[in-house]
């Protein structure tokens, strides 16, 4: 299982580029993003991030999950 908050922030880091962009704009710990996403990593026989240096991008699973996230995120805006 997943949360919003786990797609959120695969979301962002995939926008922003690296973990601690994310973390900046969602205004959390570094360590928060890192934890949400090493939780929904586990939902997956694959990574989702290819992480080199500090930069980070997808993998093709990560980018399919990536745009289911994108549609979450919209719906759930629209509910608040």
């Amino acid at each position: 299982m997943f949360t919003i908050k786990q797609m959120e922030a695969l979301y962002w880091v995939s926008t922003l580029g690296s973990f601690e962009a994310a973390a900046d704009f969602l205004n959390v710990a570094q360590s928060t993003v890192s934890k949400r996403l090493g939780e929904l990593d586990q939902n997956f026989s694959t990574p989702l991030l290819r992480r080199t240096g500090r930069r980070s991008t997808l993998t093709s699973q990560g980018e399919e999950v990536r745009q289911i996230a994108e549609q979450m995120l919209r719906l759930n805006d629209q509910l608040g």
